[in-house]
């Protein structure tokens, strides 16, 4: 064989080669998205549980709002927030578990014995259904065994208190209240980590003289509310006589206070 026959026979030789490299790589090519569409497993995540139990929305508003103050189990924290777990202030009045709920408490209460203090917040963002299934959840979990609540016996009671409110005579300062005052001290009169709490506050109660004049001429003093130091300024407030009495006389009787009655001329001395 001669030289060039060899070299012939190499070049058909390794062209062979070649192709057989491509129709082997041809039949294993996995790389089409069809192929890994058959091949690769499915790396999705199961489908999470659905909770069709009748109280799933209600737990789901306990989750959001309640779970942090009185535990996923119900059982609140012992001298700060009451249990709902078996409690037998909260299974003794169904219209007052509703008010708690929408208004909020700053009240002493007594459950199972024990005596709590801590201000339960109002939920008023709440909205009647949503306060009707958090409330049947409690009332039917924790192995309690509770009243049935409707979003007609939420509607009620929001709309008594709605009509309470607008024969009390604190009316109007509640609306001033809101207008102005409650940006600061909270819709329910409690302390803020600047403003000093409203709600049982001893230094508001103790001087009728002084909580008008702050209110009216503001102040930038530090004071000293239920032993903690409170160094924020005060603005002055742009009121009538009337309405600055009105507001004053909503505070002082309202969250828990049962404090003085401060009148127009009070407000007119003070000024």
């Amino acid at each position: 064989m001669t030289r060039d026959d060899k070299i012939t026979n190499m070049r058909k030789l390794i062209t062979l080669l070649f192709a057989v490299a491509i129709f082997v790589f041809a039949c294993n090519d996995n790389t089409s998205p069809s192929n890994n569409n058959a091949s690769a497993p499915a790396n999705n995540p199961p489908a999470a549980p659905v909770d069709n139990s009748p109280y799933a929305a209600g737990k789901g508003v306990y989750q959001r709002i309640c779970i942090v103050c009185h535990q996923p189990d119900g059982t609140g924290l012992e001298g700060t927030y009451p249990p709902l777990a078996k409690s037998d202030f909260l299974l003794a009045d169904k219209r007052r578990a509703i008010l708690q709920v929408i208004l909020g408490s700053s009240n002493a209460i007594t459950v199972n014995g024990k005596k709590y203090n801590s201000l339960m917040p109002a939920q008023s963002n709440l909205k009647d259904d949503e306060v009707a299934a958090v409330l049947n959840y409690v009332f039917h979990s924790f192995d309690n065994n509770g009243f049935t609540v409707t979003e007609a016996d939420v509607k009620s009671v929001r709309d008594s208190v709605a009509n309470a409110e607008k024969n009390s005579p604190y009316y109007a300062g509640k609306t001033i209240y809101t207008a102005k005052c409650a940006s600061c001290h909270t819709a329910d009169g409690a302390a803020t980590r600047v403003c000093p709490p409203l709600a049982g506050s001893a230094y508001l109660l103790s001087n009728k003289k002084r909580a008008i004049t702050q209110l009216i001429k503001g102040t930038s003093e530090e004071i000293t509310v239920d032993g903690k130091k409170y160094t924020g300024s005060m603005p002055a407030q742009e009121l009538s006589d009337e309405d600055a009495a009105a507001v004053i006389n909503y505070i002082t009787h309202s969250f828990g206070n049962k404090g003085y009655t401060v009148t127009e001329a009070d407000v007119k001395s003070a000024r």
